[in-house]
């Protein structure tokens, strides 16, 4: 019981349904508990809606209360050593900044009957704890990735803007301030209009009124563009240019593991891949093996073939038979979830390997080798 729960709520590993539906209702209770916060604090809503607001808050802290206890409980199977002991390996995990975060979450509700103050506000800021469940994404790992790769040229541009900022700022004080002294008082109160005026959002609240000064607010202005869009063009860029070689290396890794292509060089794999097709299949929805080899990039597949079956996910493939070789195999290939793939289909393999005479050369020996064995 005790390493189930622990699958369900700690595994980094969300591959299997089970994981990824208990997953999703946790955050959709964060979700919903951080709306039912912010409407709670409109007045008309709160006088209609106030029972219902409490009947949902009583309920989420119960939810809440057995998640941190059922947490609490299994983190003694952790991997890391430092959790292993019942009692220490405990209070460690009690001042992780997850579990901090979780037990602000539900202390206000309890802390209620003997404190006056509004504390529900707290409960918004387990939407921190989102970032954990979609710490698998390959999305905000590439995110990651790109800071950390880039992060010498936003630094940069991040300095580049403070120095413009400053000096702005600075000219901007000289100008303006005998003319506004309760606008341009200082060089800080300056740069409440140099910030507004970098990014260019403007906000109406510090004009500058002489010429020199409205000169020099034009020319931020235009700076601030300049700025700005270097280092986002530069983020966006290598943000693209990791989700594809990201993309890539997951595809050329699942076609470096089929038997026949093992012994192919980088480069005849790398080829493989570009002419490799993205398919989808629903759930219970029976797959034509004989349309091309498939190499599963989500989801789980159950393969049968005659009285044996046996199931495929992330990483597997089959129907490489089929595509290699030719012919139709007794095969039936069914999803048992929603399945995403990439297909190599038998028409475009032949292509490429009537055009790259050594790779066909170097499938045909590694067949031959496995048929004599």
């Amino acid at each position: 019981m005790k390493s189930v729960i622990f699958w369900l709520l700690e595994s980094s590993e969300r591959k299997h349904f089970a994981q990824r539906f208990v997953n999703s209702l946790i955050i959709g209770l964060i979700v919903l508990n951080s709306f039912a916060v912010a409407l709670a604090t409109v007045e008309s809503y709160k006088v209609i809606y106030g029972d219902i607001f409490d009947i949902f808050e009583t309920f989420s802290v119960v939810i809440f209360t057995l998640e941190y206890i059922l947490r609490l409980w299994v983190c003694t199977e952790k991997e890391e050593k430092i959790y292993k002991h019942p009692m220490t390996g405990r209070l460690r995990y009690i001042l992780t900044p997850f579990a901090i975060i979780d037990l602000v979450a539900i202390l206000p509700y309890y802390l209620g009957a003997f404190v006056e103050i509004d504390l529900r506000f707290m409960r918004a800021f387990r939407l921190v704890r989102i970032f954990r469940f979609a710490s698998n994404s390959k999305t905000l790992q590439a995110l990651g990735n790109v800071f950390k790769k880039e992060s010498r040229t936003l630094l940069a541009a991040l300095l580049v803007m403070i120095i413009v900022l400053f000096t702005a700022s600075t000219i901007m004080y000289y100008f303006e301030k005998d003319i506004q002294p309760d606008k341009f008082g200082s060089i800080p109160e300056a740069m409440w209009w140099g910030v507004a005026a970098l990014t260019t959002v403007g906000f109406g609240d510090s004009v500058p009124i002489s010429v020199q000064g409205k000169l020099l607010a034009g020319l931020i202005m235009i700076l601030g563009i300049v700025i700005y869009a270097l280092p986002a063009g530069v983020f966006a860029s290598a943000f693209v240019r990791e989700l594809r070689s990201k993309s890539f290396f997951d595809t050329w890794n699942l076609v470096a593991k089929v038997p026949i292509l093992k012994n192919l060089d980088a480069s005849a794999i790398g080829k493989i891949v570009e002419i490799l097709e993205p398919y989808e299949v629903k759930v219970h929805q029976v797959i034509d093996t004989t349309k091309g080899m498939y190499f599963i990039i989500s989801g789980v597949v159950e393969i049968t073939r005659g009285d044996e079956s046996k199931k495929l996910s992330e990483g597997g493939f089959f129907g490489e038979m089929e595509t290699l070789f030719g012919g139709k195999r007794n095969v039936i290939a069914k999803a048992t979830t929603p399945v995403e793939f990439l297909i190599l289909r038998p028409k475009y393999f032949g292509e490429f390997l009537e055009a790259h005479s050594g790779i066909r050369e170097v499938i045909k020996k590694e067949v031959e080798n496995r048929s004599k064995a």
